[in-house]
């Protein structure tokens, strides 16, 4: 006991009510007796423990804030995660509208990332190539269509699956036109083409057409044709176009 009496007897006046008008739970019986009796020995004003009182409210209001603060953090990070990766059991417009997030995402990267670019070919329209085509088509047509397929509307779709579908088959071109240019060149221009076209790391070539081919996938199961009213045949076919439109322009480069 009288070890209790000596750790109740450093504690402040404060400290001692909280003990035992809040803290009851955490202490012994033989803490308490202890803290009560110094408590009492000290001859606490009414307006001194009603200060106190005052004090723990508001510090248990604010941790209560804090807590009600965190737990809807949590909830809202729970919501945001379930947008992306949805849970529940009718997840369709939610996975689609996770994909026009992602989607969006995708773009605005693009867009800033290859923004001098951008520039630098608006001030060269006069030299308009293929390649020129290739860069702007993309910018106009992605915005348009992201937002056709958030709408439900059947173009947004017919956009965005002829524009994944190209750059799923432009990867792999790509990356077979890479390797060549790169592959067994030694000294003269050929070591300043191997600068300028460095072999391509597979696994980024894999993991972009995994993704890509993944989201051309995902956009032609049955629920998802549905929902655009579009026709497997005719998901199909346009797919098939896509294809041959996209070896046709990387035939020459390859």
């Amino acid at each position: 006991m009288s070890e209790f009496n000596n750790v109740m007897s450093n504690k402040s006046d404060l400290e001692l009510y909280e003990i035992l008008y809040y803290k009851k739970n955490s202490y012994v019986p033989e803490a308490l007796i202890s803290a009560e009796n110094e408590f009492k020995s000290r001859n606490i004003s009414k307006a001194k423990i009603s200060e106190f009182e005052q004090q723990l409210q508001s510090r248990a209001n604010k941790k209560l804030i804090r807590e009600n603060q965190k737990e809807l953090l949590i909830q809202k990070t729970q919501d945001l995660g379930k947008l992306f990766i949805p849970t529940e059991k009718d997840t369709l417009t939610k996975s689609l509208l996770s994909l026009c997030i992602f989607l969006s995402i995708s773009y605005l990267f693009y867009f800033i990332s290859n923004f001098s670019l951008t520039i630098t070919l608006l001030n060269d329209l006069n030299d308009w190539d293929l390649s020129m085509t290739e860069h702007f088509l993309p910018l106009i047509l992605f915005p348009i269509g992201i937002f056709g397929l958030w709408k439900i509307k059947k173009y947004g779709w017919f956009i965005i699956v002829s524009l994944l579908t190209y750059y799923s088959f432009a990867t792999i071109y790509a990356g077979i036109s890479s390797y060549k240019l790169s592959y067994g060149n030694e000294g003269g221009v050929y070591s300043q083409l191997d600068n300028l076209f460095p072999k391509p790391n597979l696994i980024n070539l894999i993991l972009r057409l995994v993704i890509i081919g993944g989201l051309v996938f995902f956009l032609h199961r049955n629920k998802i044709l549905q929902v655009y009213k579009i026709k497997k045949t005719n998901g199909i076919t346009l797919v098939l176009v896509i294809v041959v439109l996209t070896t046709m322009i990387w035939w020459s480069l390859i």
